[in-house]
């Protein structure tokens, strides 16, 4: 099952890419048929073809990364507004105030359009600090580290195919418009017209598709042979994570760990244990657990939240272990760890000295609880005071009635009353998002 599941999601790489430069090239190929004001429309389509793919992966949970689906849409969609505004443009006699050489039977060329849209998708997708899919995805699947070799692999081919995907609309826009202001004639599109504009950019994704599919092709050959020398392509283990608190602070200690034989030493908290695959460990279990790796009997012992990884293969289970006493870890094997309030916890973070998935657990701990103090289930404020900003100290975790493991709160802290347009936003992401 393994095995198959990660052949599956390699090579839904593939898939993703030919969908995400296959329907663009349909777009440019349908330029042969359809006249400039019905472009939009077909672009507009495309895209909706784009979100009922998503759609339907998501509703099965399939293992796979949606990053080109979704810069692909958001291509597709700008490149009509741009379309439409061209449109608008000519039809109202407004474009003549910008360009006196604009023929109102082909006001615009599609690839002249879509290329640099391309380009500027690709750079947001690429620099912006946190893409929304991405966002949405890691809260509901976890971190990368937390979903073994795919993760990691989705997390390292995202920005293989971005950077591509820029190449790719880099060269297309400069041989585009450097044939348009060289050779081009803005009357008709004669014969070497339509093979720059619409059959270079679709020989061009035709031959990327077939690289594609290779790299990809020899990435699952690699991991077939390979899959055996390193135990993080194929775990079907269940670890326990327990974030340690006391008062307002936090247990970290340096740990190294081994992913994809790369080591990497950050802090993190002191105990993380790996047992046989399991879908469910009661709190009573987690506290022997905890007991026996520290000889610690936690105050209170609570779970946070769960992440299954690759949809079947591994699992994580997030709990906190409140202590009483700080001292007590002295003479235990947890004893050389150091306690960090949340500010320095943040300051950590921002320096990159932490574990990914301590960060994850933190960032989780601090959203939920915020969006559940501030706005009720349906998004709206709790307090009739906007953009109200409630307490967060760490010594009242236990006594927070709130569910760590409900996505729901997550979705609230990104879409709220707080947030413009935001019953706009509410009903996109639950009903073209399919996310609660």
């Amino acid at each position: 099952m393994t095995t198959a599941n990660n052949r599956y999601g390699i090579l839904s790489l593939w898939g993703g890419w030919t969908m995400s430069v296959g329907l663009i090239a349909l777009l440019f190929l349908s330029t042969l048929w359809v006249t400039k004001p019905w472009l939009p429309f077909v672009a507009i389509g495309l895209q909706l073809v784009i979100y009922a793919r998503i759609r339907s992966r998501l509703e099965i949970k399939a293992t796979t990364c949606y990053m080109m689906p979704f810069v692909s849409s958001q291509v597709l969609f700008w490149s009509a507004m741009v379309m439409f505004a061209i449109n608008f443009m000519v039809s109202r006699g407004y474009i003549h105030h910008f360009s006196s050489n604009i023929n109102p039977k082909n006001p615009y060329i599609t690839v002249l359009v879509v290329a640099p849209v391309e380009i500027a998708v690709a750079l947001w997708a690429l620099y912006s600090k946190n893409p929304p899919f991405c966002i949405n995805c890691r809260r509901t699947h976890g971190e990368p580290v937390e979903r073994g070799f795919l993760g990691l692999l989705f997390a390292q081919e995202s920005k293989f195919q971005l950077k591509m995907f820029l190449v790719l609309a880099t060269v297309l826009t400069v041989v585009s418009w450097g044939y348009y202001f060289l050779f081009y004639i803005n009357i008709n599109l004669n014969t070497p017209d339509r093979f720059f504009y619409v059959w270079v950019p679709i020989l061009y994704s035709l031959a990327t598709i077939i690289y594609m599919g290779m790299r990809y092709a020899a990435i699952y050959t690699y991991y077939h042979h390979n899959r055996d020398l390193n135990p993080v392509f194929d775990e079907a283990i269940s670890r326990v994570r327990f974030l340690i608190i006391s008062g307002d602070k936090i247990l970290l200690a340096p740990t190294e760990n081994a992913l994809l034989s790369v080591p990497v030493s950050k802090l993190d908290t002191p105990v993380a244990l790996s047992l046989p695959r399991r879908d469910f460990i009661p709190v009573n279990e987690a506290e022997d657990l905890f007991f026996n790796y520290t000889s610690l009997k936690a105050a209170t012992m609570r779970f946070m939240y769960k992440v299954t990884a690759n949809s079947t293969i591994s699992n994580v289970f997030h709990f906190i272990a409140t202590l009483d006493d700080r001292d007590s870890i002295a003479g235990t094997p947890i004893e050389g760890g150091e306690w960090f309030t949340i500010h320095e916890i943040q300051k950590l973070m921002e320096a990159r000295q932490l574990d990914s998935r301590f960060s994850a657990e933190v960032v989780r701990l601090h959203d939920v609880v915020m969006a559940w103090k501030t706005y009720d289930k349906t998004g709206r404020r709790r307090y009739k005071i906007a953009n109200y900003v409630p307490s967060f100290r760490l010594r009242d975790i236990n006594s927070w009635d709130v569910d760590f493991n409900d996505p729901l709160w997550l979705n609230i802290k990104a879409c709220n009353q707080d947030t413009r347009l935001w019953k706009l936003r509410r009903f996109w992401r639950r009903y073209i998002d399919g996310l609660r």
